[in-house]
């Protein structure tokens, strides 16, 4: 058996870059597979990263290079909302502090001390809404539209091809 990890670009859906390893042992995890392929990301990218990539070195390490990251957070971290600079509901930045050396053992130490102490970070709240689900969406139109109570309402994306759009939900007033 073996692990796989997998650069994506989000534009064209090709694998830019994969790192294979042994699905037992030590420093064989995704996150140790994703610092092996951490020369494909660019400063000016955005890396889109699943929770367990949710960690102050990676995200730090990514920062470093100039990448920026965007991740749900770890199941473990604690969320309070009522901590941190408030921007608007369940919308602040926090800090995180720098583990400690004896935490990093598989980063060398000149690596390390490049790391800032600290990291602000911005954390927000959303809701995931899966195909099927009810929800309630707020809608903000750039012009009025006449509704009455009942009428139904598709939302629909828009790609840069015209007439190519992709339907997001829809329902009722």
């Amino acid at each position: 058996m073996a692990r796989a990890v997998a650069i994506l670009s989000l534009a064209t859906a090709c694998v830019m870059d994969l790192a294979l390893g042994p699905y037992q042992g030590k420093e064989t995890g995704e996150p140790a597979l994703l610092r092996a392929l951490l020369k494909s990301l660019h400063a000016g990218d955005i890396a889109v990263a699943d929770r367990c990539f949710c960690s102050f070195m990676m995200i730090a390490l990514l920062l470093l290079q100039g990448t920026q990251v965007c991740a749900r957070k770890h199941q473990r971290r604690h969320t309070d909302f009522r901590r941190g600079r408030r921007l608007g509901k369940y919308d602040h930045l926090i800090v995180w502090t720098r583990p400690p050396r004896s935490e990093c053992e598989w980063l060398d130490e000149e690596t390390y001390a490049q790391i800032p102490e600290t990291l602000e970070l911005r954390e927000i709240r959303f809701n995931i809404v899966e195909p099927g689900r009810r929800t309630v969406a707020k809608l903000h139109l750039g012009a009025p539209v006449a509704l009455l109570p009942g009428d139904r309402f598709i939302l629909r994306g828009f790609r840069v091809l015209p007439g190519h759009g992709t339907t997001i939900g829809g329902g009722r007033v």
